[in-house]
């Protein structure tokens, strides 16, 4: 049976204008999975807009996360950025979470900011996306954002698992290609990581038309945003102040920043 029109989600995730709405979503992508129905890129990055929009990141990340659930992969590596992004800049729980939680068989194995971030860049892999720590964004995001957790002593666990990682992946030494590990017991996690499946890379969407190729051509770019330029040069100096007040040495930083 073919599905609903894809204008129609489209227009759907466009109307949702609070946290309770976009869970509404979750039944819904259910039932895509369950039918086999199509999600293309391009709604599944206004659903993760849309997410971001409304400072409920958490929700795009727990759909992402229970893959076999869903299917609803990253679509792009702009759209992933963004998402880490807002996932270390809304607090936990966000806001209106109280009223409108995650349901239990969805929850997420991660509690604070940082540690959603990290689960995101454990994600990379399984979607076709370049490693997290070879991303300038994705690196320079998570280092600004452990500096910040170190100086104010809360997520310091994370914060120096992260910090080790990218420095080590930086300097050539001691590279971990498993990437940071994950502090969780979750069954889907296996050696610290997520376990990518083939079924994931063959479920890619597609593009439908020469209007949706025209849209989403920016977002595969190589090239960098004007926005993303201003988060790593940000990040990478919060992370430099940070590090020089503690007495560390930081020439290698100086290997993350772009022209």
């Amino acid at each position: 049976m073919k599905g609903p029109k894809r204008a129609l989600l489209v227009k759907m995730i466009t109307l949702a204008a609070t946290r309770a709405e976009l869970l509404e979503f979750i039944d819904i992508f259910k039932v895509y999975r369950r039918k086999n129905w199509h999600i293309d890129d391009l709604a599944r990055i206004d659903f993760i807009g849309r997410c971001i929009h409304l400072k409920s990141p958490d929700i795009a990340l727990a759909i992402l996360y229970h893959r076999p659930v869903f299917g609803f992969d990253i679509p792009s590596l702009t759209s992933a950025r963004a998402l880490m992004r807002s996932l270390l800049a809304t607090p936990h729980p966000p806001p209106d979470a109280d009223k409108a939680p995650l349901p239990n068989d969805i929850a997420l194995p991660t509690e604070t900011p940082l540690a959603h971030a990290l689960l995101l860049a454990n994600l990379f892999d399984m979607y076709a996306l370049p490693p997290a720590e070879t991303d300038g964004v994705a690196r320079a995001l998570l280092l600004g954002a452990s500096a910040q957790e170190l100086k104010a002593g809360a997520d310091t666990k994370n914060a120096d698992t992260i910090i080790q990682w990218i420095k080590s992946v930086t300097e050539e030494t001691n590279i971990s290609p498993e990437g940071p590990a994950l502090d969780s017991q979750d069954p889907k996690v296996k050696d610290g990581k997520l376990v990518a499946t083939s079924q994931a890379l063959k479920e890619r969407g597609k593009f439908t038309s020469q209007a949706a190729r025209a849209r989403t051509a920016p977002l595969y770019s190589n090239q960098l945003t004007t926005p993303e330029r201003t988060w790593i040069k940000s990040r990478l100096d919060r992370f430099v102040e940070w590090s020089q007040e503690q007495g560390q040495e930081v020439a290698w930083v100086d290997k993350l920043r772009v022209a």
